[in-house]
């Protein structure tokens, strides 16, 4: 009986492995790699994606390209008019700013602080979400009078976020003034003058013309 109870025993754990699914190491460990290696190289193929992607600027600042010429002898002050437009996708308020700029040059956001931040009046204005513009005197730049003559530099930042108390940093521009002398332009009573004088040489080329015209007849006669 014991020899048959450890046959029957025996018989009953083949059995057992016999039905049992056959699972290999190998094919157990390759979806564990396959897993593993996807999840690393989603990552970068996300970063890959991303670059292939053009770019936008979420508010756009356009000033003039060139400088801005002020006259280096008298002094005076350059308007700088500027395009801005919100490329964010809700409405943008513009509540602050911020500059640098060169000696001896001084930057005013007098119209720039009237416009978006203490209108004179109503409320305070918005950049409309998804590609609201304004177009609009945005700040000036003055310099003294006898300023050396040269190129002067500034870089403008303008704050603010989706609300009137945000003051996030959200686009710089840069611009110039160039002291230089003044453009030598004709008095108002100059080009009058000079026409006449035309005229009057036209007059007399005329009368010579008719003399000598009359004194040759009378020599023929």
């Amino acid at each position: 009986k014991a020899i048959y109870g450890k046959i029957m025993k025996s018989k009953t754990t083949l059995s057992s492995h016999g039905t049992a699914p056959h699972t290999s190491p190998v094919s157990n460990f390759l979806p564990r790699v396959q897993t593993l290696l996807w999840k690393q190289a989603l990552p970068a193929l996300v970063l890959l994606w991303g670059a292939a992607l053009p770019v936008q600027a979420q508010l756009v600042l356009t000033l003039p390209a060139d400088a801005l010429i002020i006259d280096m002898t008298a002094g005076g002050t350059a308007t700088f008019h500027a395009t801005l437009t919100n490329n964010y996708a809700f409405d943008l308020y513009l509540n602050s700013d911020a500059f640098t700029v060169s000696d001896p040059a001084v930057v005013d956001d007098t119209l720039f602080q009237n416009y978006f931040v203490t209108p004179l009046a109503g409320s305070q204005p918005i950049l409309a979400a998804n590609g609201g513009s304004v177009q609009l005197d945005l700040f000036q730049v003055a310099l003294p009078a006898a300023t050396r003559a040269g190129v002067y530099t500034g870089v403008l930042t303008l704050q603010g976020g989706a609300t009137p108390l945000d003051a996030a940093d959200l686009v710089t521009g840069e611009f110039a003034v160039r002291a230089a002398k003044a453009s030598a332009v004709p008095e108002a009573g100059i080009a009058p003058m000079l026409a006449s004088l035309v005229g009057l040489g036209g007059i007399g080329l005329l009368y010579r013309r008719l003399a000598g015209r009359t004194s040759g007849s009378g020599r023929g006669v």
